[in-house]
């Protein structure tokens, strides 16, 4: 051991020197021994119940696997090569003395087999990594024949902005994506799929379970449920069942037809309570047709049909596949900024919002927002908290102890649908998500990630031109500039680089995946505007016709089918002469303004308006004056004098 640079921590396998912990002190690379004490934290401490699964790999072995071309030695040393989930830090140095200028991190999925590679740097290492992730592919498939190349996906995340920090961002994504795994192994592992059943009421002793490939049934007296899997279940009608008073809860695994299939969505209870409908079934219409104390009922009508040219209807809704009747609504109430809905075709609705909207913008708050440095610059400078990286850490989500018996109750009253779409509806119902989305972000933007304000339910229903006009779009770029020109045009703030953020933000939340966007429909905007907002029935009649079907359709999409929108969104630029606003000349008159006041052009304009104020005060006074002539002599001297002191007093 060396004096000079003493052990100062033994933790089980791992040692750190006093030269590994002063690496902690400054703007530093982080080496080997400080990721396998985090690794080795992550295994002892935070995720010890699942350590038959889950794999965090020292970097040192990883080197090793890396150089040594021995595959049978490698086989028989490593154990975790066995296990669901493999988190592999990658050094990019090649060589057996060490080194390297980057840490990444890779991660295999034993069930999907596949690879996925989380980099923090902007410069892509992928086609380095491939060729660990080939070798690492082959020793999990050991004496297989005909073993193909292993899959690897680079996954968007976030991109560290010096050059030491790759370390920590290694460290941060594996526990990230730990935590993931973890939470979803409540309910699947490898061969069982584990269904956690809360009934206060359930008679124990009158319990039923039958599972039949893609069916479970379970029946507790006063309840039924019925679950539909995307994939095959072993048939069988008893189950183990394991019952916890102390929270009424039935535990039941049921094993897999094909152990170590992977069975997406588990946690998504809607789509697991609708039923597997048979193809070629048209989204139903909703027809609101009044209120029964005070709330609207709804009523199923006749399918949708496509009637050709968009513009010309007078539709609205998810997908604009509805024709409802909201007169008896808005004849008593003003529920959005266009008035009566149903006598307005698509055309005139964005028309109607055109005008308003021109009407609303104001040159004065549009240039005090573009000069003003707080609270603007605070806006400009946060961190979109509702991407993937950063929902995984949020406390008031799923991946924190699961959704609450309320948001259980709502997630099972969302509608059981199967939306076939064309691809034209489909087209409009992802352009109108862009355009709520856009008002999500930019709210949670302008808060500053703050949640509950008690404008957010206002400001996300204003800046949407789906939830203010019900109107609908089919283009992309349509549905942009829509949302940047009411963010100019209604909010508090308004500012055209804000809006170009929030447009950024909108690609981060696509590209974070299906399951955090339903996250963000589901808990920020269907729970929030209908029972946070529960005291304007406008809240109410949006879920009824936006946010309810884009909760069910949402989850049964794809993070591929995301990622393409996020793509689309990118390949279009806003600009601010397509706003119709005229900013340019609005921002030119601005500048010019600031220099006049440089200048003291605006300074002598304000004493010639004072001396004018002089002037008229005076005026006043000689009115006066005259008005009295009249009266007694002495009264007029002395009114005079009176009048000659105040005209004195106001000249000094």
């Amino acid at each position: 051991m060396s004096k000079a640079d003493p052990v100062v921590l033994t933790y089980y396998d791992v040692s750190l020197r006093q030269s590994d912990v002063e690496l902690l002190k400054g703007r530093n690379w982080l080496n080997d021994q400080i990721l396998s004490f985090c690794f080795e934290y992550f295994t002892q401490v935070v995720f010890p119940d699942f350590a038959d699964s889950v794999a965090f790999i020292e970097p040192a072995v990883i080197h090793w696997v890396k150089l040594d071309s021995d595959t049978d030695s490698l086989h028989e040393v490593l154990p975790w090569l066995k296990k669901s989930l493999l988190l592999i830090p990658v050094n990019d140095s090649d060589s057996a003395a060490g080194g390297g200028h980057h840490w990444s991190l890779l991660v295999y999925r034993k069930e999907q087999e596949k690879f996925e590679y989380y980099n923090s740097s902007l410069y892509s290492n992928l086609v380095g990594v491939k060729g660990l992730a080939n070798k690492i592919f082959r020793l999990v498939h050991y004496n297989e024949e005909n073993i193909p190349s292993a899959e690897v996906v680079e996954i968007p995340c976030a991109k560290q902005i010096n050059y030491y920090d790759c370390g920590l961002y290694v460290i941060i994504f594996a526990e990230i994506v730990a935590q993931q795994f973890c939470s979803s192994s409540n309910f699947d592992d490898c061969n069982t799929v584990v269904i956690h059943i809360r009934a206060l009421l359930a008679k124990t002793s009158e319990i039923e379970v039958h599972v039949s490939n893609e069916e479970f049934l379970f029946y507790a007296s006063p309840y039924f449920l019925r679950l539909y899997f995307t994939s095959q279940l072993e048939e069988t009608d008893c189950p183990p069942v394991e019952y916890d008073p102390t929270n009424a809860t039935f535990t039941i695994k049921v094993n897999k037809k094909n152990p170590g299939e992977f069975f997406p969505d588990l946690e998504m209870v809607t789509r697991l309570i609708t039923p597997r409908e048979a193809e070629g079934i048209k989204p139903f219409i909703v027809n609101l047709k009044g209120f029964d104390d005070g709330i609207p009922s709804t009523a199923i009508s006749t399918p949708y049909i496509d009637r050709g040219d968009l513009s010309a209807k007078h539709s609205y809704g998810f997908a604009c596949s509805r024709t409802a009747s909201l007169k008896s609504v808005t004849d008593e109430m003003k529920l959005f900024d266009i008035g009566d809905v149903d006598s307005l075709n698509i055309e005139e609705r964005k028309r109607a919002l055109f005008l308003m909207e021109a009407e609303h913008f104001s040159d004065e708050a549009y240039l005090a927002d573009l000069h003003e440095a707080q609270p603007m610059g605070e806006c400009l400078m946060y961190k979109n908290k509702w991407t993937k990286l950063s929902i995984a850490n949020r406390e008031d989500t799923f991946m924190h102890g699961g959704f609450t018996v309320d948001e259980i109750d709502r997630l099972k009253s969302l509608p059981r649908k199967i939306y076939q779409l064309s691809e034209e509806v489909e087209n409009v119902a992802i352009c109108s998500l862009v355009d709520i989305l856009f008002a999500f972000a930019y709210d949670a933007r302008v808060n500053l990630g703050e949640d509950d304000n008690p404008e957010s339910g206002w400001t996300m229903s204003k800046l949407s031109s789906t939830l203010a006009g019900l109107v609908c779009f089919e283009r992309m770029q349509d549905a942009m500039i829509a949302s940047v020109r009411r963010s100019l045009c209604f909010p508090l703030v308004r500012n055209f680089q804000l809006a170009s953020l929030v447009l950024n933000d909108v690609i981060e939340i696509l590209q974070s995946g299906i399951f955090y966007l339903f996250i963000i429909f589901f808990l920020k905007f269907n729970l929030s505007f209908l029972y946070r907002q529960s005291c304007c029935i406008e809240m109410y009649v949006l879920n009824e016709l936006y946010l309810n079907d884009y909760c069910v359709w949402i989850q049964g999409k794809t993070d591929e089918f995301l990622i393409k929108i996020a793509e689309q969104m990118k390949e279009i630029k806003v600009e601010k002469k397509d706003l119709q606003l005229d900013l340019d000349v609005v921002e030119t008159a601005g500048q010019l303004a600031l220099e006049d006041q440089k200048n003291g052009i605006v300074k002598d304009e304000r004493v010639i308006f004072s001396e004018n104020d002089l002037l008229n005060e005076i005026m006043k006074h000689v009115t006066l004056a005259q008005q009295m002539s009249n009266c007694d002599d002495e009264e007029n001297i002395d009114s005079d004098d009176d009048i000659y002191s105040e005209l004195s007093a106001l000249s000094l």
